[in-house]
Order: C-alpha cells, then sequence, then structure tokens
C-alpha cells in the first residue's frame, strides 16, 4: 500500500524547497518558450509587438497577427 498526501495551498515557494525550484524551473522554461516564440512571429511580422502570453495580452496580440496566422493554421491542417 502507498499513499500521497497532496496539498493545495497559496504561497507555497515559501515554505517549500522543492516548491519554489519547480516553480522557477517552470517559469523559466515559459520565459525560453515565449522568446522563441516571439522569435518566430516577429521574423514573419516585423511590425508585430511581442506577447508574454497572459490573457489580457494574446487578445492584442491575436488581432495584430490575424494576418499572418490564417496561412500557417491551413498549413498545419493540411499536414494533419
Amino acid at each position: 500500500d502507498r499513499r500521497m498526501l497532496v496539498r493545495f495551498c497559496t504561497g507555497a515557494e515559501q515554505v517549500c524547497f522543492a516548491t519554489a525550484l519547480a516553480s522557477m524551473s517552470a517559469k523559466l522554461a515559459r520565459e525560453l518558450l515565449m522568446a522563441r516564440f516571439n522569435a518566430y512571429w516577429g521574423a514573419r511580422v516585423g511590425e508585430l509587438e511581442p506577447t508574454a502570453g497572459y490573457g489580457t495580452d494574446a487578445g492584442r496580440w491575436i488581432r495584430d497577427a490575424a494576418e499572418a496566422i490564417a496561412p500557417v493554421r491551413g498549413e498545419l491542417v493540411r499536414r494533419s
């Protein structure tokens, strides 16, 4: 028999080193992926402002990139 304790709590980074390390790693991975995402789309749409990827900014980015995204969507659909 194995048991596991799962806790959901706010501010866990303040009390658990493993949680803080996981949080930092996830944030770093996200920042690196967003940098690549912005570089990819910035090379295709020169005047496109980068996005941090958060919901508050996503709508603006999608509107600004709409024309460039449409052809890529079609390519992805055809490849599937």
